[in-house]
């Protein structure tokens, strides 16, 4: 019968343990700075949104406006040409601009849905739906 014993202790190693420890320290450093900028784009694309969404309603008031005075303006148009102090031509080009005012209010609802649509998106990936829910409800 015999029995052994054998401890093997590592005590230089050229620096691979030294450099191994600092390489696993700068590659933490890294993931924490990715972190850092993965949370600032996302701030970033969320403050974006807000604000796109924010212009998007103005901009649809402003398209709002603008087709009722060209309403109004096609009904005074109708009415001088019935006095016969305008042209038909005159008429005609205010029922166009009429027209491109519907076609710029269809735009811009398209424009609000999608902001709306891209705000709730970027809400939704930061886990703060309920933020957006309460704010469209005003």
């Amino acid at each position: 019968m015999s029995a052994g014993l054998s401890i093997n202790q590592t005590i230089y190693n050229g620096g691979k343990s030294l450099n191994t420890v600092k390489q696993a320290k700068v590659n933490l450093e890294i993931a924490k700075l990715r972190e850092r900028n993965t949370k600032t784009q996302v701030i970033q694309n969320v403050t974006s949104s807000y604000y796109g969404l924010l212009k998007a309603q103005q901009l649809l008031e402003v398209a709002l406006k603008n087709l009722s005075l060209s309403e109004k303006q096609v009904n005074l148009v109708q009415k001088q040409f019935e006095l016969g102090a305008v042209r038909k031509t005159d008429l005609l080009k205010a029922n166009v601009s009429m027209g491109q005012a519907k076609v710029e209010l269809l735009n811009r609802k398209t424009s609000l849905e999608s902001s709306r649509r891209q705000l709730f998106n970027w809400c939704k990936k930061t886990g703060n739906k309920h933020y957006f829910r309460a704010w469209k409800s005003n």
